[in-house]
């Protein structure tokens, strides 16, 4: 006897498994960001900029929100891709608004790194499963 519960469209595991990891990345990065604001500026700008510790905390808990977003899609409703989208506008604008409003335009390699690892490589795969769970979500109404 089918259960009635799942008998909607199926999200993959390895979707959610990607999202996982991914709402769980930006939990311990804006963690990191919340706990360790000055170490987290020091270390992005090489001691170039003193920006204020309140912005550097919003970054980190928009980081942490984030995670909390791509964490909500998880659930495998496939109306929930408008919570990847957020996550996904979030990641594309992240590096560029840190660089303009934090480090006041200033580059260094670690920011370089920083952009590429917690921002640019989440972009596919979110941008894939976005498109995926929102073909779902016409399909199921």
């Amino acid at each position: 006897m089918a259960n009635p519960q799942n008998s909607g469209p199926r999200i993959p595991y390895w979707m959610r498994g990607i999202l996982l990891l991914a709402a769980a990345y930006n939990f311990v990065w804006g963690m990191l960001i919340l706990f360790f604001p000055a170490a987290y500026i020091h270390w992005l700008s090489k001691g170039m900029v003193e920006p204020s510790m309140m912005l550097i905390k919003g970054v980190g808990a928009a980081v942490f929100l984030v995670g909390a977003l791509l964490m909500m899609a998880t659930i495998g409703k496939p109306a929930s891709w408008v919570y990847i989208l957020a996550a996904f506008i979030a990641k594309a604008m992240g590096g560029p608004l840190v660089y303009i409003i934090v480090l006041e335009a200033t580059f260094s390699k670690p920011f370089l790194f920083q952009v590429v690892m917690s921002d640019l490589i989440w972009l596919p795969p979110l941008f894939n499963i976005m498109r995926h769970y929102k073909i779902l979500a016409q399909a199921e109404s």
